[in-house]
């Protein structure tokens, strides 16, 4: 009977560090997958200090958006990139425009073979006075650079293709195959049935 109790902790343990992420990037999505990784972070770090042998157990951080506000996608980066605790980002259908940015944060990068990932340039919606709209122009365009730039550095995705895609103005859409050769996926899971 006890190694009953013992199963059903365990997995009731390890089904707390799944995060389902399906939906628009917002502020209540990233909240709740934020709450989740500092909640785990915490227990990990109690462990630790009770136990030095302690191994923490991957966060797994499933993704399917069309993506979002991007400062809320900084924010849900910002915690995965320092998360002592690992966390797997999986993808099992779009991963599109900011939730690329969050997906190749993930330490660990999953994806079925079914996966979708667009990589476009900045959305804006400007309404201001002209010169605001200079301002504000100045501002996007450090902050697409910024984004760019970290997925550069995560991924193999040459700058010259993601440049070429803004100057056109045309999403760049890649299948699991393609993502696994640019270095956006580390894996891509196998089929099992």
């Amino acid at each position: 009977m006890s190694e009953q109790k013992t199963e059903n902790k365990n997995s009731a343990e390890s089904k707390k560090r799944d995060i389902i992420f399906i939906g628009n990037i917002n502020e209540k999505e990233v909240r709740e997958a934020v709450e989740k990784i500092i909640e785990i972070n915490t227990y990990d770090d109690k462990k630790s200090e009770e136990d030095e042998n302690y191994i923490r157990k991957p966060i797994n951080l499933y993704v399917h958006t069309s993506g979002g506000a991007v400062y809320d996608a900084n924010f849900l980066v910002g915690i995965i990139q320092t998360s002592r605790t690992p966390v797997h980002t999986y993808a099992g259908g779009k991963i599109m425009s900011a939730g690329i940015y969050i997906y190749v944060s993930g330490h660990k990068r999953f994806a079925t073979e079914m996966s979708t990932f667009m990589y476009h340039d900045m959305s804006v919606g400007l309404h201001n006075t002209i010169e605001g709209l200079k301002v504000n122009i100045r501002h996007y365009d450090r902050l697409r650079d910024r984004v760019d730039a970290y997925i550069i550095r995560r991924t193999n995705l040459p700058k010259r293709l993601m440049d070429n895609q803004n100057h056109i103005k045309e999403d760049l859409y890649l299948y699991a195959q393609e993502a696994l050769r640019y270095g956006i996926v580390h894996e891509i899971l196998p089929e099992l049935a």
